[in-house]
């Protein structure tokens, strides 16, 4: 996948790429020079971005990187926020898969969801990102199980612009498979709000340590801006 876009707003295009191995990971998200090619900075990622689009959700001006998809070591799909100016380092994920010599990565959002009922029946020990879709006033963000038919059900995450899960969507194929195996003594939890309001709960955010279960964005992140913003007023100051 490829991004060509005025991120930064400054009447210059940025060029991002993303590229996988046939085994889904790892990842690579790559910050090009338009110009000439040349590397700027890479973010490595276990397992594919999917959905890769560009919007501003803060309206500070800029727009930040949004993609979805799934850790193949957490096991989890995922919805990731990153910011062109901090693209570095590696995802979360587990001991297996992290890699040596590589520093935790600068997302501004990183964010798992929790596996729903479905996952009993399903063909594989994690979830995924089916789509991702930016909406007026934030995301939304559809988490299927893959089930043993080779069907994928699953309910649709709202998202604000801060990356607040503010509700879920209930999708109308998840509905019918669920009440169908609810009748069929498959199932016994019933899809009403609470039902969804435990779902809502169980979406962790990235800390920059650990996943916690407020919307919070990666230390390593604010870290890192902190530092270029620093380094860009110096700068500034030495021009003068």
């Amino acid at each position: 996948q490829i991004i060509v876009a005025d991120l930064d707003n400054d009447g210059k295009n940025n060029l991002l790429v993303t590229a996988s191995q046939s085994g889904f990971s790892p990842s690579v998200i790559v910050c090009l020079n338009p110009d000439n090619g040349s590397e700027i900075s890479k973010y490595w990622h276990t397992g594919i971005p999917l959905f890769l689009l560009h919007k501003d959700l803060d309206g500070d001006g800029m727009e930040e990187i949004v993609f979805g998809g799934e850790n193949n070591g957490l096991q989890r799909a995922i919805l990731v926020v990153l910011d062109h100016r901090a693209i570095t380092g590696y995802s979360p994920t587990d001991d297996e898969h992290r890699p040596q010599g590589k520093l935790l990565g600068t997302e501004k959002f990183y964010i798992v969801f929790p596996r729903s009922d479905l996952a009993r029946f399903s063909r594989v020990q994690r979830n995924r990102t089916n789509d991702l879709r930016l909406v007026e006033n934030g995301i939304e963000i559809h988490i299927v199980e893959s089930l043993h038919d080779d069907t994928q059900y699953g309910p649709i995450f709202q998202f604000d612009n801060a990356l607040r899960c503010i509700g879920i969507t209930e999708e109308d194929l998840f509905a019918t498979y669920h009440h169908k195996l609810e009748t069929e003594g498959k199932l016994t939890k019933k899809l009403d709000a609470q039902y969804y309001e435990d779902l809502r709960q169980g979406v962790q955010y990235w800390d920059g340590d650990k996943f916690v279960k407020e919307p919070t964005m990666n230390k390593r992140y604010i870290e890192a801006i902190r530092s270029s913003e620093s380094s860009d007023s110096q700068d500034s100051q030495a021009v003068r």
